[in-house]
């Protein structure tokens, strides 16, 4: 079941589903305690030659919190998982795992 909506800005050549549908994995944090919003796509879309099936979000605007991004509507910068790379809530992410992608503004799924 779908338990967010993010809706693509940017990158403006997306042609994918949008909004995009995707499921709550946790808050992941860098070694420098910077966190970051984990999510599974319901629907994988490839970018790049990759197929890209889980996303990691965090707040766009200074001031925003993790939490805003996770309960309410909140304008995001959209980061992808490398098809490579895996990331745990349980382990340190590496940035290294992940592509700068887009923005867009998540919103917690009505269908929840």
């Amino acid at each position: 079941m779908c338990t967010h909506d993010i809706e693509v800005y940017e990158p403006a050549n997306f042609s994918g589903q949008n909004p995009i549908h995707a499921n709550s994995i946790g808050v992941v944090k860098t070694r420098d305690r910077n966190e970051f919003f984990l999510l599974d796509l319901e629907q994988p879309f490839e970018h790049e030659g990759d197929m890209v099936s889980q996303l990691i979000l965090r707040p766009r605007y200074y001031g925003d919190k993790i939490q805003r991004v996770i309960r309410d509507m909140c304008t995001v910068n959209i980061m992808y998982v490398k098809p490579d790379s895996e990331i745990s809530v349980d382990e340190y992410m590496q940035l290294t795992d992940v592509g700068k992608w887009g923005c867009g503004k998540i919103n917690p799924s009505r269908n929840s």
